[in-house]
C-alpha cells in the first residue's frame, strides 16, 4: 500500500475558500482542489450528491455513458471535527449486456501521521444480482449468477488500469 503525504492539507484547508454551489456539502464538489492535490479521485461533474448514510455522503452518475468506463460513484467520510477520514471510489466498464469489471479504491486519511493510503480491487459483477431482492437470497433455492474473484491492486496498478480505460484520478467527467 502507497502512502501520501497530506501536511500541506491541513494548512490547504485552514485557509481553503468554500466556494457556494448546488452542493453545500464541506466536502463535495468544493473540495476537489485539495483532492487533486492529494491525488484522490474528484467528484466529477455528472455526479449528484445522494442522501447522507450517517458519516457518510454518496454521490453517484446521473447517468451511465454508452460504451466506454466511467466513475461510478464517490463516498466521503466526514466528521463534526471538520475532517474527512475516508473516501471509496468506485469505476466500471461494461463488459457485455449482463457483466460489470469494477474497480473499487479506498483511500484512509491518517491526521495523526499526516498519511493518505489507498488500496484498490478489481473484479467482476453480474448485473442481474442488482434487481434481486434480499429475501430471494434467504429462499432455500438463491438465484444463482456467478462469482467472480477480486484481486488486490496498488496505486500504481490502479492508476495503470485507469489509464487502459482511458480515465485518471484527476477526471472531472
Amino acid at each position: 500500500m502507497r502512502l501520501f503525504s497530506i501536511t500541506i492539507l491541513l494548512m490547504i484547508l485552514t485557509s481553503f475558500d468554500s466556494s457556494h454551489s448546488a452542493d453545500d456539502f464541506k466536502f463535495g464538489v468544493q473540495y476537489n482542489p485539495v483532492r487533486l492535490k492529494l491525488g484522490v479521485p474528484l467528484i466529477s461533474k455528472n455526479m449528484v450528491r445522494q442522501d447522507e448514510y450517517g458519516s457518510w455522503a454518496v454521490y453517484n452518475i446521473d447517468k451511465e455513458p454508452l460504451g466506454k468506463a466511467y466513475h461510478y460513484s464517490k463516498a466521503v467520510c466526514a466528521y463534526d471535527d471538520d475532517k474527512v477520514y475516508q473516501e471509496k471510489d468506485t469505476y466500471r466498464k461494461n463488459l457485455d449486456d449482463t457483466t460489470i469489471m469494477q474497480l473499487d479504491i479506498d483511500f484512509l486519511y491518517d491526521w495523526n501521521k499526516q498519511t493518505i493510503s489507498a488500496q484498490g480491487s478489481l473484479g467482476k459483477l453480474d448485473k442481474r444480482s442488482f434487481t434481486v431482492k434480499a429475501e430471494d437470497y434467504l429462499k432455500p433455492n438463491p438465484p444463482k449468477f456467478p462469482r467472480y474473484e477480486w484481486k488486490v491492486l496498488d496505486l500504481g496498478e490502479i492508476d495503470n488500469l485507469l489509464k487502459s480505460w482511458q480515465l485518471s484520478r484527476s477526471d472531472t467527467d
